[in-house]
């Protein structure tokens, strides 16, 4: 007999969800802002465990896909207790030590690549955001069920 302690919410029942990432410049607001667009009546937020400025190379890769006026994210700790249906934590940092929302929160993780920890040329670093960000929009989609 199989048991199941975690019952992910069907797609339409996630009216309210967070993304958390180690520093909130870059992963989480990918995220956010994909699901801004997939999801717009989802209320999405994007979280830093330790948040710091908007990367400028997140702004440029986002605006290739016409996403634009991106904002800066909160602190994960200045959002417990608000009522997330679901948590998505990207990134090794961010799994590892996101605050726990409650039982009734749904968490889930995106093992994605950090391109704030890629090193190398101009060129190879956008490359790496690029990978990123078109890797974050698929797992959106998956996610608010608009692409099987």
């Amino acid at each position: 007999m199989k048991f199941s302690f975690f019952k992910p919410k069907p797609p339409h029942s996630r009216n309210k969800v967070l993304f958390v990432d180690a520093d909130g410049a870059a992963l989480s607001v990918m995220a956010c802002a994909f699901a801004k667009a997939a999801a717009p009546k989802v209320e999405v937020t994007a979280a830093g465990l330790h948040p710091m400025a908007l990367r400028p190379e997140t702004v440029k890769i986002l605006a290739e896909k016409n996403l634009t006026g991106l904002a800066g994210v909160l602190s994960v700790s200045e959002l417990l207790n608000t009522g997330f249906d679901t948590v998505i934590t990207i990134g090794a940092a961010a799994a590892t030590h996101c605050p726990n929302f409650g039982p009734a929160v749904d968490r889930l993780h995106w093992g994605v690549d950090d391109p704030v920890e890629k090193g190398g040329s101009e060129e190879e670093v956008q490359g790496a955001y690029r990978k990123t960000r078109d890797d974050l929009e698929k797992r959106v989609k998956v996610f608010f069920g608009q692409m099987k």
